[in-house]
């Protein structure tokens, strides 16, 4: 599964404000890996690889996040070791700007 951005905020959008869809700091519970194990089925491990970039981790093949992905998973670790809301993950999401292809 492709980690999409839109697929990602509607799955956020879907869920009532105070629903708990993530830990900071935890591979298995960052909101992305969430999001993807609940769509896709398959656990995933989100984590920041020793150069510096978070990857996905399916278990027999690990790969950088998307850019916005990227900025995600690093603010969302930015909070620490607690609970986020779908209310934040999506304030978070939304505070990302994707760069121009222009």
């Amino acid at each position: 599964m492709k980690f999409d951005r839109r697929k990602f905020r509607d799955w956020l959008a879907s869920k009532p404000a105070t629903a708990h869809v993530g830990t900071g700091r935890d591979h298995c519970g960052c909101p992305l890996a969430t999001w993807y194990t609940e769509v896709d089925g398959n656990d995933v491990v989100i984590f920041q690889s020793d150069h510096g970039r978070y990857q996905a981790d399916r278990g027999y093949s690990k790969r950088d996040l998307p850019d916005w992905a990227n900025q995600f998973a690093g603010d969302i670790d930015s909070l620490g070791a607690q609970p986020v809301s779908a209310k934040q993950a999506l304030a978070i999401l939304d505070e990302i700007t994707e760069p121009r292809h222009d």
